[in-house]
C-alpha cells in the first residue's frame, strides 16, 4: 500500500492527465498526495522599452541623451525568481484545492532547478512511497514513450513510478 504519493506537475495541461487517476489510486485509503512543481531558475530577466537613465545614456560619465527607445531591465534576477516561485505556488494551490474538494489529503511543494534531478532528489526522501506522473510524448522513440523527465525519473529507480 502506498501511503505517500508524489505527483509531479509542470504547469502545463498534459501532465495534469495524471490527476483523474489519483481518485482510483487512493480511493478508500488515508494516502497523502504531495503535488510537486519544479520550475527552471530564470536565466534572463524580462526587458521592456523605455528611456535610459542619464548615466547609461552617456556611458556613465555624465549627462547625455539617446534618441529613440532603449531596452531596460524590468525586474532583477531575485524578482524573477520570486515571480516564478509565486506562480508555481499559486498553480499548486489551485490544483490542490480541486483535489481537496474530492476529500483527498494534499500537500504542495515547489522547487527551483532542473526538473528530473529535483524530482529524483525529493522522491528519495522517506516522505514518498510512489511517484505518479504523465508523459509529454515528445519526439524520438524514447521521449515518445516516456518523455525526457519521466524517462529520467523512471530510470533512476528511486521509487516505483505510475505513468499516465
Amino acid at each position: 500500500m502506498y501511503r505517500r504519493i508524489l505527483v509531479t506537475l509542470d504547469g502545463s495541461k498534459r501532465p495534469e492527465a495524471v490527476l483523474p487517476s489519483l481518485d482510483q489510486l487512493v480511493a478508500g485509503t488515508d494516502t497523502t498526495v504531495t503535488i510537486l512543481r519544479v520550475a527552471e531558475v530564470p536565466e534572463h530577466t524580462a526587458v521592456g522599452e523605455g528611456k535610459a537613465p542619464e548615466s547609461l545614456a552617456s556611458g556613465g560619465v555624465g549627462p547625455g541623451t539617446i534618441s529613440g527607445p532603449v531596452r531596460r531591465l524590468m525586474e532583477t534576477r531575485g524578482q524573477a525568481i520570486g515571480r516564478v516561485r509565486d506562480e508555481a505556488e499559486g498553480y499548486l494551490e489551485e490544483k490542490a484545492r480541486s483535489l481537496r474538494a474530492k476529500g483527498l489529503e494534499v500537500e504542495t511543494v515547489s522547487r527551483l532547478g532542473p526538473p528530473a534531478e529535483s524530482i529524483i532528489d525529493y522522491a528519495a526522501t522517506p516522505c514518498v512511497d510512489m511517484i505518479a506522473m504523465s508523459t509529454h510524448g515528445h519526439t524520438g522513440l524514447g521521449r515518445m514513450i516516456f518523455g525526457s523527465v519521466a524517462g529520467s525519473v523512471l530510470k533512476s529507480g528511486v521509487k516505483p513510478v505510475f505513468l499516465v
